[in-house]
């Protein structure tokens, strides 16, 4: 190769020496273009929304809305309906009554405070706990598969979810047996204490293949279903005005210009003042107060609305009575229960009214007047659609 290279070195310097007038003719090199390549064009695929033809749930006392399937039954009264349904419960942290399992007032303020640090695992929420986001909102998910009771066997997926002073429950249960019937291997039977009914046997193991996808159909279509359910979850505009049972003012009746806790002295126009703020003015006269306590406080803007108990009104308050009074309910029967009020001589009794509806009482404009206890307790409660009303013997002070 080496002497190749020489010898045209050495032919090149002869013709350049002998034939400097002769000009070498330049060898022109052929061009090639580049071949043209089709860049592909960019197609985006467009997404399904699979929850376009849903059913929409709206709640205008607190300002919510959500998504759910048309095939799934919903329901705010605890009604026990075959398949899947969501169930929506709503609390006023204020005035909400005491319950077991966690869901009492004390454990729901416990739970609000430690969602604000990131916590999930208060009550109530059994296990499977997580942090959910939601805009604007303390919340967090769990999975239910049993309370307590050892032939109890559940399958509820559910978020609770705080908002100002109040907690929103939003559960999707499934109810059937075809859960236990596709899934043999986690179930078992006690018939000593539960019969021939299929009880869990390692809820622990179906959960990790449930979330595994695993499980059978029935049991994924129910988990699954749930996070589309939340992800439509969103507050409207309403909720950015917070309703609230405290009072706008407050003024006690005064003895000799004073008052025995620096209160203001009410006035004649208190209550004129009060209405001009859209208030309503409710009182306490309980012992040992030397003066009646008066509080103007706002008016709920679902005052009339129908409930069934005070859990559906903004106020706390359901008025049941009014449901009765105005022959809304009819009387079913009435029995005499023995004994009477020592004071107004009322006979105690318990009665049962036809109502045709879940909820035939009126949610209040506010909270009650506090008064002293007279002997007597009188108390409205729905079951179903009839209501129960007793009168018995009470406090005295």
């Amino acid at each position: 190769m080496k002497k190749i290279i020489a010898l045209s070195s050495i032919l090149l310097g002869i013709i350049f020496l002998t034939g400097c007038s002769l000009q070498p003719l330049k060898k022109t090199q052929p061009t090639t273009s580049a071949p043209i390549v089709e860049q592909p064009i960019a197609t985006t695929t467009p997404q399904i929304d699979e929850t376009a033809d849903w059913k929409t749930y709206t709640d205008s006392k607190i300002g919510f809305t959500f998504k759910y399937p048309a095939d799934v039954n919903i329901s705010s009264d605890n009604k026990k309906d075959s398949g899947l349904m969501v169930g929506v419960y709503i609390d006023n942290l204020d005035t909400m009554e005491d319950a077991p399992l966690g869901y009492d007032k004390a454990s729901a303020l416990k739970d609000k405070t430690a969602l604000a640090n990131g916590d999930p695992s208060g009550l109530p929420g059994r296990g499977n706990l997580k942090m959910l986001n939601i805009p604007s909102a303390l919340a967090k998910e769990f999975v239910t598969f049993q309370e307590i009771e050892i032939c109890n066997v559940q399958f509820d997926h559910a978020a609770m979810i705080y908002k100002d002073n109040y907690r929103i429950q939003l559960h999707l249960t499934y109810n059937g047996s075809a859960i236990q019937n596709n899934n043999p291997s986690y179930f078992k039977t006690d018939s000593k204490n539960c019969g021939s009914d299929k009880i869990w046997g390692d809820s622990g193991a179906f959960y990790k293949d449930l979330v595994a996808g695993k499980t059978d159909s029935v049991s994924q279509n129910w988990f699954t279903i749930f996070d589309k359910i939340i992800s439509t979850f969103k507050f409207t505009e309403q909720s950015t005005t917070t309703y609230t049972t405290k009072p706008l003012a407050e003024c006690k009746g005064c003895e000799n210009g004073q008052t025995s806790d620096n209160k203001p002295c009410c006035t004649a126009s208190f209550e004129k003042d009060c209405a001009s703020k859209n208030g309503v003015v409710r009182f306490s006269d309980l012992h040992p107060a030397p003066g009646v306590l008066k509080g103007c406080f706002p008016k709920a803007p679902d005052t009339g609305k129908e409930c069934a108990s005070g859990k559906d009104c903004l106020s706390g308050v359901c008025d049941l009575e009014s449901a009765i009074k105005s022959n809304k309910c009819a009387l079913i029967k009435k029995e005499l229960t023995g004994g009477k009020n020592q004071y107004g001589k009322e006979e105690f009794y318990t009665a049962s009214y036809s109502c045709g509806t879940t909820k035939p009482g009126a949610c209040t404009e506010t909270i009650l007047n506090n008064t002293n206890p007279s002997g007597i307790k009188h108390t409205f409660e729905m079951n179903n659609e009839t209501l129960i009303e007793i009168l018995e013997s009470g406090p005295i002070s």
